[in-house]
């Protein structure tokens, strides 16, 4: 979702960009770059200040103010998320840093586990990679301040939250959705994967999805209601923001561990 436009680009690249899923921009009305040989989306498209794509506006700013107020902050030591293992929080940079990412990231925690990241702003590097170990991609966010730009060859996991726009690099794999607040979304040769929400175990043993876990649930917002953050909604049927196919369309690395 964007709040001006939606852009796929057009360049030269051995994949299209795909997005299987809907979007939605407001107040603004501009989606191009889809329909052609650069850019698939098989969804359907919301735009304009008023009707369907205003009230999903609504709500994807009433997610920004609930992230931002759930629970309490850890700073890190460090502003770079590169080579660390983090468990279930709400994490900040030191000081006036900024969060970034270059290499591996990796969130370990179970199905219920909430992750929330916190930043002025964000950037990744190329080949940056967010592993889930047992995590649930459906309760990863990302608020950030002002604008976030994923690097080109990333493969990014979670709800990123931006103030502003965000840019998504050739080539860039995102098991979540994307919501820029007052500016743009950029793709291009990208895909955007539905998450696979994790749910309980159906035994009490194992993670939600699992072995011995409970089968893994849609991609709807409505699985990410947890704990106070809200659900998206497009009219009657929950938000699935900037969707696309799986990660494996392409053979890129998965992100599930």
């Amino acid at each position: 979702m964007a709040g001006t436009e939606i852009t796929n680009a057009f360049g030269l690249g051995p994949a299209e960009t795909v997005v299987d899923g809907d979007m939605a921009v407001s107040p603004g009305t501009v989606v191009t770059g889809f329909g052609t040989a650069q850019g698939v989306n098989d969804g359907t498209t919301y735009t304009g200040p008023t009707g369907t794509a205003a009230a999903a506006k609504l709500d994807a700013d009433a997610a920004w103010t609930n992230v931002d107020s759930y629970g309490t902050a850890t700073p890190l030591a460090g502003a770079e998320l590169g080579g660390q293992n983090l468990g279930p929080g709400v994490y900040t940079p030191p000081g006036i840093a900024n969060f970034g990412l270059t290499g591996t990231l990796t969130l370990t925690g179970d199905w219920d586990d909430i992750f929330v990241f916190k930043s002025p702003s964000f950037s990744t590097a190329n080949d940056s990679v967010v592993v889930l170990n047992g995590a649930n991609p459906c309760n990863i966010y990302w608020r950030i301040n002002e604008s976030a730009a994923l690097g080109a060859n990333t493969t990014f996991v979670g709800t990123l939250l931006a103030g502003t726009s965000i840019t998504v690099g050739s080539e860039t794999d995102v098991e979540g959705r994307l919501f820029a607040g007052t500016g743009n979304v950029t793709l291009i040769h990208d895909q955007i994967a539905t998450p696979t929400c994790l749910t309980a175990p159906s035994d009490g043993d194992g993670a939600g999805g699992g072995p011995d876990g409970g089968a893994a649930s849609g991609s709807e917002l409505a699985d990410t209601g947890v704990a106070g953050l809200p659900v998206i909604a497009l009219g009657s049927a929950a938000l699935v923001v900037l969707l696309g196919a799986a990660l494996a369309a392409r053979g890129r690395r998965s992100t599930l561990s």
